[in-house]
Parts: C-alpha cells; sequence; structure tokens
C-alpha cells in the first residue's frame, strides 16, 4: 500500500468512525454536547480493532 492509500484509507476510516459516532450520539437519550468527542473514541477505537483483525 502507498503512502497516498494508507492516508486514504485512514481518512476514510475516521469519517465512518465519525458518522458512526454521530449517530448514536444524537439518538442517545441524556447525552451533553462534549459526549460526541466520547462516542467518536469508541467507534474509532472498535474500527481500529477490526482492521487489526484483518492483518
Amino acid at each position: 500500500m502507498t503512502a497516498a492509500m494508507s492516508r486514504t484509507a485512514s481518512a476514510e476510516l475516521g469519517v465512518l468512525a465519525f458518522g458512526r459516532a454521530h449517530a448514536a450520539w444524537s439518538q442517545a437519550d441524556g447525552v451533553a454536547e462534549d459526549d460526541l468527542a466520547r462516542y467518536a473514541l469508541a467507534e474509532l477505537a472498535e474500527l481500529r480493532a477490526a482492521t487489526a483483525s484483518l492483518g
């Protein structure tokens, strides 16, 4: 994988993590605005683990 492809894949994973986090955060009841970061970090960690398992 070239460096440009790696950057593109990383950016796409970041966008996917944010989208998933925003969807979960916006549907949750009683969460503060600043909790979006917590949701985003959790989603990013989940995606990292999934990609690491691919080898």
